[in-house]
């Protein structure tokens, strides 16, 4: 009986449908670094103890809606570096214990709205390098305990204006290397945790004066690689925690 189970760089192509069907206490399953294309749907059914699940540095291209509905004790899923284009809607519903989600490095274009609704337990969040365009306004809405965001690498033109406010547990957020034109006056209102926002290398030319106000406690600003004309004087007036710039 399996506790921990490291089945990574071992060039599988297929997870048989039933592999692990009898390892209902496992903790931990790794089957990164391998060349699966998809997951049975039902390949980790029984598996209601796992804790950490890695599918990292495979060649997924989707994920069946329900592969990981019976998986109500995991805290770390690893998703990184595949070639998926879409996530069901409900994918991650049953994950009400999830901590950590990992999808950068994939060819996501659209996060769905309801995608992330019942993770309320989740911290860390990493969406890096994917080709994001959109980010639906109550895409985070829910993520009440999220402490970081990873938003760079994509091709945001526009974050709308109440997609963040939710996050008041937020202290890392980073949209840098979009091709963010505007960032609505309102975006940041509610992060009064952030410490650290990260908006360089973008197409910005304007910041709104009253877009910090509510920053509070953040010490690092970047804002590089940009193409700002001008910066309102009050900008950083409220920015009394700010060590970086």
């Amino acid at each position: 009986m399996f506790l921990l189970r490291d089945v990574s760089n071992n060039k599988s192509e297929l997870i048989p449908e039933r592999r692990f069907q009898n390892l209902t206490r496992l903790t931990y399953l790794d089957v990164s670094h391998n060349m699966l294309e998809l997951i049975p749907e039902k390949a980790f059914q029984k598996l209601t103890s796992l804790n950490y699940l890695d599918l990292s540095w495979n060649m997924l291209k989707l994920i069946p809606e329900n592969a990981f509905q019976n998986l109500t004790s995991l805290t770390n899923l690893l998703l990184t570096g595949n070639m998926l284009k879409l996530i069901p809607e409900k994918a991650f519903q049953n994950l009400t214990s999830l901590t950590k989600l990992f999808l950068t490095g994939n060819m996501l274009k659209l996060i769905p709205e309801k995608a992330f609704q019942n993770l309320t337990s989740l911290n860390y969040l990493d969406v890096l390098n994917n080709k994001l365009e959109l980010i639906p306004e109550k895409a985070f809405q829910n993520l009440t305990s999220l402490t970081y965001l990873g938003l760079a690498g994509n091709t945001l033109k526009l974050i709308p204006e109440r997609a963040f406010q939710n996050l008041t547990s937020l202290t890392i957020l980073d949209v840098s290397n979009n091709k963010l034109e505007l960032i609505p006056e309102k975006v940041f209102q509610n992060l009064t945790s952030l410490t650290y926002l990260d908006v360089s290398n973008n197409k910005l030319e304007l910041i709104p004066e009253k877009v910090f106000q509510d920053l509070t406690s953040l010490t690092y600003l970047y804002l590089r690689s940009n193409m700002l004309k001008l910066i309102p004087e009050k900008a950083f007036q409220n920015l009394t925690s700010l060590t970086f710039l």
